[in-house]
């Protein structure tokens, strides 16, 4: 069987969606193909393995519950005839802790630090098979602004939009966005141009509204991206559909 280590949590804004999907795929995984187990990184950047993980409820862990698991760190070493390799940090006192190998990482992060490539470069630096996009596609498509420059000639239809940068003091005012705005009608959805789309999102009716959205876009990114509102809008989430039919091929 396939050994599988699930990555969940990182660092960005989108740590606890990261969890739950993650969690979603674990559960899903057929074990009678797969040998899946659980890599927590946390809000600070740190690595842990344990079967705790496995539990919803524990999410974010704490201190008590962090003691019992064990902090591992990536084997960078390419001579593991393409398999992975987590090293724990601390060996036990009367013996010392083995490595923990797998074939493949399942990426199950949400936003920055982990959809945007960092991870995925990692990984290919590593030669590690992981799932989804390899380096390039994964941070194109993180930047929307940068997707909507890729896609422009391809005949696939996108909305109109602007991009509103943070300011280095204090905030646009109504007459800057309206002017940016151009002969994009109201309303409007404004949102992190760098992030998921679960996180800093806001529907604006009036040039008002998308003032007051962002300072709190713009504690979180560096640029805001407006569009026209799309009325009736259907959303169709197929993630743990798509990520094990990736883990299949």
């Amino acid at each position: 069987m396939k050994r599988v280590a699930v990555f969940i949590g990182g660092r960005s804004p989108e740590h606890d969606v990261s969890v739950v999907s993650g969690l979603q795929a674990f559960q899903a995984m057929d074990r009678s193909q797969y040998e899946p187990f659980l890599v927590y990184v946390t809000l600070g950047g740190a690595w842990y393995v344990g079967e705790a993980l496995e539990q919803r409820s524990t999410y974010i862990p704490g201190p008590e519950m962090l003691r019992n698991l064990t902090e591992v760190t990536l084997d960078m070493a390419v001579d593991t005839m393409g398999k992975g390799r987590l090293i724990p940090k601390k060996s036990g006192f009367f013996s010392k802790v083995q490595p923990i190998s797998f074939d493949i990482a399942f990426l199950s992060f949400h936003g920055l630090f982990g959809e945007d490539g960092g991870f995925q470069g990692l990984f290919d630096v590593a030669g590690i098979a992981y799932t989804g996009m390899r380096t390039m596609g994964t941070s194109v498509l993180m930047d929307k602004a940068a997707t909507k420059r890729i896609m422009t000639g391809t005949g696939v239809p996108m909305l109109p939009y602007v991009i509103i940068d943070r300011p280095k003091t204090g905030m646009p005012n109504a007459v800057a966005i309206q002017e940016k705005l151009g002969k994009i009608n109201l309303p409007v959805i404004v949102k992190p141009a760098h992030l998921g789309s679960s996180i800093g999102v806001a529907r604006a009716a009036t040039v008002e509204e998308i003032v007051a959205s962002l300072p709190a876009i713009f504690k979180l990114d560096h640029q805001a991206i407006v569009e026209p509102f799309v009325e009736n809008l259907v959303e169709y989430n197929v993630a743990v559909s798509a990520c094990m039919g990736e883990l299949r091929t």
